[in-house]
């Protein structure tokens, strides 16, 4: 049971991170083919999409995993589903069209340089609106245990976004409008085999009193923490658009991007180990849940470190220069993903004892530092004051959510352990140092902290690695 749990999640996780994988496939061709100004231009459109995606159908597609359990019989479940994409569709193109009424002064309203609603920001809120009646068609799937189905519209929207991408971009020479009409032509192809498979339901069964009507009430309230997210995640880049220019946004964007692979990586570790992790606090285990912990904030570190090493040799993948400037800032900008990864496993505790009402209260605090101490630093600092409160933000996410998870239930989790998390950070900030004031080329400081990070931890963890590799050797052998 538990193999296959594991497995699922694999399988999940990966099909899950394909279409954000998308993008750093094809960092290469942005960065060639786009300056930094355009970039920034890009990046922010990605951000608003992000935006349509919450606000799409009042959010309606977030009660499909709420409700799918009150559904035992397959036909009506099958009933909801169809109700809730008929509405999300409906809602969508009402939304869509509103925009175009009043986009232009919108965008007049939220960016200090021009940009037009016409194309790019049309493109931009399609895009977002259809992503959100696919995702939703996705948790179904996911929840259905689907994964075939899921699997393959999952592979079709990767293989075609990166194509099409591709062939505007590189051949059409279109730019920025060819890399958004792309993504809009694949989000409706996707969005058409969605409503092919599930057609039988769609448009003919609508029942608003039993199927939409609890579903809003319940997705409308998930709204503000969703626009919190947001905010506390993208605000920044709108300030920085604001108070500095394009082209900083640009090379903020790029930094960002590379940096949360981090974030990328102990994502897909987590919800790999999230089952296990569930399994121990079901039978108050406490003793293996520490241990899943650190392995769990082991590898992050590890892979963190890796990062700001592989972010360092950029230049044999960019051809653009100006984009390297992001190298002296790499190692700053990762530290805040090491306590992004805190935050993510301390949030486990809070989700499995259901006191959700703790992340309101965790989503305001990181919100409201996070505009406070970017509309403090940016104006002055520019890029570094951005990167500081991206790093400040996140430590006060990471102490936040240790005090929630503590409210909610404990676990034997030593002290120790924070200790060496500290001395980790501190390696990477005193190999930073040195690059920085010169003393040491980027390059080398970034290997010799990847070298001596692991070297450290498997001081530190010897007797963790020898136990890990003790229990393969005894399952290998009891196959």
């Amino acid at each position: 049971m538990k193999k296959q749990i594991f497995l699922a999640s694999v399988v999940y996780t990966f099909l899950s991170v394909l279409q954000p994988l998308s993008n750093f496939i094809l960092l290469p061709v942005y960065t060639k083919y786009f300056s930094e100004s355009q970039y920034g231009i890009f990046s922010i459109l990605n951000n608003l999409n992000i935006l349509f995606t919450i606000l799409g159908g009042l959010s309606i597609i977030h009660a499909i995993i709420a409700f799918y359990s009150s559904y035992s019989d397959k036909f009506e479940l099958n009933r909801y589903v169809g109700n809730v994409l008929s509405f999300a569709t409906v809602f969508n193109i009402g939304l869509l069209l509103l925009t175009c009424i009043f986009g232009n002064r919108l965008f007049s309203l939220i960016f200090k340089e021009h940009i037009n609603y016409f194309p790019d920001g049309l493109l931009t809120v399609s895009y977002g609106l259809l992503t959100n009646i696919i995702t939703g068609y996705l948790f179904f799937l996911k929840y259905e245990k689907n994964v075939f189905r899921f699997a393959w519209i999952s592979i079709i929207q990767f293989v075609l976004n990166t194509a099409m991408q591709y062939v505007f971009i590189v051949y059409l020479k279109l730019g920025i409008t060819g890399a958004l009409t792309a993504r809009v032509i694949v989000a409706f192809a996707c969005f058409l085999l969605v409503l092919l498979c599930h057609y039988r339901y769609l448009f003919f069964h609508i029942d608003f009193g039993k199927f939409i009507k609890p579903s809003l009430k319940y997705s409308i309230n998930t709204i503000p923490s969703s626009l919190i997210a947001w905010l506390s995640s993208y605000g920044d880049r709108f300030l920085i658009e604001r108070f500095i220019d394009m082209k900083s946004l640009g090379i903020y964007s790029f930094l960002s991007t590379i940096s949360s692979l981090t974030e990328m990586g102990f994502l897909a570790l987590g919800a790999a180990l999230q089952p296990f992790v569930f399994d121990f606090f079901k039978v108050e285990n406490k003793e293996k849940s520490h241990h899943l912990y650190r392995l769990f904030l082991l590898l992050s570190t590890c892979l963190a470190s890796f990062i700001i090493m592989a972010g360092s040799n950029l230049d044999l993948l960019i051809s653009n220069k100006g984009y390297l400037e992001i190298v002296k800032y790499l190692p700053v900008m990762t530290i805040g993903y090491i306590f992004s990864a805190v935050t993510y496993l301390f949030s486990l505790q809070i989700i499995y004892a259901k006191k959700s009402h703790y992340f309101i209260y965790f989503g305001i605090i990181v919100l409201f530092t996070n505009i406070s101490l970017n509309a403090v630093l940016i104006p002055p600092y520019g890029i570094w004051g951005a990167v500081v409160t991206s790093v400040l933000t996140k430590l006060i996410g990471a102490i936040s959510s240790i005090y929630f998870a503590r409210r909610s239930f404990s676990i034997s989790f030593k002290k120790s352990n924070y200790t060496t998390l500290a001395m980790l950070i501190l390696l990477i900030l005193f190999c930073w140092w040195l690059a920085n004031a010169g003393y040491v080329a980027y390059r080398t400081t970034a290997i010799l902290q990847f070298i001596a990070i692991i070297v450290f931890m498997g001081i530190v963890y010897k007797k963790l690695i020898l136990q890990s590799y003790q229990d393969v050797l005894l399952s290998i052998k009891k196959k």
